[in-house]
């Protein structure tokens, strides 16, 4: 696991029910008193904290114990974060599977089905995505199932709240978008925990739109879009590169953002099955 709360530690901060006027960094030591805009922040994340470690039916204590036994920041960091990260590995999969066997479909801003290269998507557009798997699995969800989606987009909520705190630092205008994400996840995950259909319907489609504008901007995947065009040129014109490590090494210089020139072999690989000459 590589995130680390840089701004704010979300147990020190959350879990001192006193504590209503500052931000506590992850080194113990409070932050700044809290400001019109940090208030609201602090509000969106103290819900998100006591809802994710709201007390559970006495049936489900056995599956979510380890959530509910966190007394340090450092508990909070290997058990509770943890979990947030592994859940997301293992939506990757799960989303390639349902779009290579037409479950879903997904489009570029242009209209066109759009190639995603799931292992470079980032963490948030998968929460984002989630929305998209959970809709396929709630009417056969169990309670610790729903929970664990519930889980997912709490931590969401936290780590936007840390984000957001930096750009207001460094006085970036992203400062709002991150406010956003952190209220889109709590919202999403309130969504689950309500159980109102129409609500999680409504929030699921307000996400989806959200998660499909935030891939059509991603700049490797609109990169890996390019690289295929060229892809397609060099197919009708085979004496153009002499091997794909030619044309590898040609597109990596072209790119800003693909910085690892050994996914390109491979993505040819996966077009020529794809997209068979003739």
């Amino acid at each position: 696991m590589a995130y680390k709360f840089l701004i704010y530690h979300p147990h020190l901060t959350f879990s001192d029910s006193l504590n209503t006027t500052h931000f506590v960094k992850p080194n113990g030591k409070q932050g700044k008193e809290l400001s019109v805009n940090t208030e609201a922040l602090f509000r969106i994340g103290k819900e998100a904290y006591d809802l994710l470690f709201k007390e559970v039916p006495e049936e489900n204590i056995e599956e979510y114990g380890q959530y509910f036994e966190v007394k340090t920041k450092e508990d909070f960091d290997h058990i509770v974060l943890m979990h947030y990260f592994e859940f997301i590995k293992d939506l990757r999969p799960t989303f390639q599977k349902m779009v290579s066997v037409g479950k879903l479909k997904l489009k570029d801003s242009n209209g066109k089905e759009a190639d995603i290269e799931w292992s470079d998507t980032q963490e948030n557009q998968i929460v984002d995505l989630a929305w998209q798997i959970f809709s396929k699995l709630q009417s056969t969800s169990d309670a610790v199932s729903k929970r664990c989606y519930v889980h997912l987009f709490l931590l969401h909520a936290l780590i936007a709240i840390d984000d957001a705190l930096i750009c207001i630092d460094l006085g970036s205008t992203d400062a709002v978008s991150a406010a956003i994400e952190a209220t889109n996840a709590l919202a999403n995950a309130m969504a689950i925990e309500s159980g109102s259909v129409k609500l999680q319907d409504a929030r699921k489609e307000m996400s989806f739109r959200g998660a499909m504008a935030k891939l059509a901007a991603d700049p490797r995947q609109k990169e890996k879009a390019f690289i295929f065009e060229c892809w397609q040129a060099w197919q009708k014109s085979p004496d153009t590169y002499e091997s794909k490590a030619a044309f590898s090494r040609d597109m990596i210089t072209k790119c800003e953002h693909l910085t690892d020139v050994g996914k390109i072999p491979r993505w040819c690989k996966e077009w020529e099955k794809t997209h068979p000459a003739g």
